[in-house]
């Protein structure tokens, strides 16, 4: 098999799956997430993907002309620069690939996307279905966590703290600017939470 040449241009800073000299380097997750799952995905996948090229193979397809063929039909999702630009969301979208507007929208096709492991016999589709809602509920829950959080130390942190300012500059500002910087904050405090919801 020929050798992969280390990657020595900025694509390798920005690829979810760098090889960084002797490894590959799954740089996709957040640092909170377990990568065993989205691992399990991929493994899936190729297991699926080997299969269906074993198949090939042993229908008579040449291994050079089934890797030209493989290279073709998957040329719409390679991308040769920072995949992490919106420039390649804008690429994506016009190469016909799924491009989800806000995270929670990958739930609504995450089960169509597990389906894979019942193809490989990993998983029962009532397996997909129980997973699928796990990790739905694991997210609401860790939102809600967040809003609450942010909403406690808005009111017993930020919001105090705002009106000693607003008292330090009724000795120092005209009225005019105090009610400038009330109104001003209340209202980034408004989109906060707005934001948030």
């Amino acid at each position: 098999m020929q050798s992969i040449l280390q990657e020595d241009t900025d694509r390798n800073r920005t690829s979810p799956y760098a090889y960084t000299g002797h490894k590959f380097e799954f740089r996709a997750l957040g640092a909170s997430q377990n990568p065993a799952f989205p691992m399990s995905v991929i493994a899936a996948t190729m297991a699926k993907e080997c299969k269906l090229a074993t198949e090939r193979l042993k229908s008579g397809v040449k291994l050079d002309d089934l890797l030209i063929e493989l290279r073709e039909q998957t040329r719409e999702v390679r991308f040769e620069d920072d995949g992490y630009s919106h420039e390649w969301a804008v690429e994506a979208v016009k190469r016909g690939l799924y491009v989800p507007e806000r995270f929670t929208d990958v739930y609504d096709k995450l089960q169509e996307a597990l389906e894979v492991f019942v193809e490989v016999g990993a998983c029962s589709k009532k397996e997909i279905a129980a997973k699928t809602e796990v990790t739905r509920e694991g997210y609401i829950k860790t939102v809600d966590m967040e809003y609450r959080a942010f909403l406690s130390l808005a009111r017993q942190q930020i919001i105090p703290r705002a009106f000693k300012y607003v008292q330090l500059l009724k000795f120092s500002s005209t009225k005019i600017e105090i009610n400038k910087f009330a109104e001003g904050f209340f209202t980034l405090f408004d989109h906060c939470i707005k934001t948030i919801e």
